[in-house]
């Protein structure tokens, strides 16, 4: 289950302040979750420095969105995340062959797999929540939700 929202949006989403498992960025939510529900472990580098409050880094997942390129991510000491934006096509079978090649080949600590979806405005409620529970049963660590544009999109983006 996410956590709440605890007050303090700004008018343009640009700080939150958040507990748990949802951090609003730039007028974007992202999810990750906090229950084993998903996974057993969900111990990933980035998650483990953002707990402490240090930086992470990471790179847009370049295409073809196979194994073999998550793989080669994966091996890359520099990297903390892999970012897959899937907002303007969402491909499930892209979400699953990233996952897959982090988690399959050796790495110094697991690398944090963030995507970003369509945004609820153009995807529906429905569709998107449908889509954050997908992409955590595929191996994300984190969805990111663009464009939430008010107060309500961020409430009901939480209740996914």
């Amino acid at each position: 289950m996410m956590a709440a929202v605890k007050t303090s949006l700004s008018s343009h989403f640009q700080r939150a302040r958040v507990t748990g498992s949802v951090t609003a960025l730039l007028g974007g939510l992202l999810f990750w979750p906090t229950t084993p529900v998903v996974r057993a472990t969900r111990a990933t580098v980035a998650v483990d420095l953002w707990a402490k409050g240090q930086p992470a880094f990471g790179v847009y997942a370049p295409r073809p969105y196979t194994i073999e390129t998550a793989e080669k991510l994966a091996g890359n000491p520099l990297y903390d995340f892999i970012f897959l934006n899937l907002e303007s096509a969402y491909d499930a079978a892209a979400v699953k062959a990233i996952a897959q090649g982090l988690r399959g080949a050796p790495a110094a600590g697991r690398k944090t797999l963030l995507v970003r979806i369509p945004s609820i405005d153009r995807a529906g409620a429905a569709d998107t929540r449908s889509r954050v529970q997908e992409v955590l049963t595929l191996g994300g660590d984190g969805v990111v939700i663009p464009h939430v544009r008010n107060v309500a999109e961020a409430k009901e983006a939480v209740g996914f």
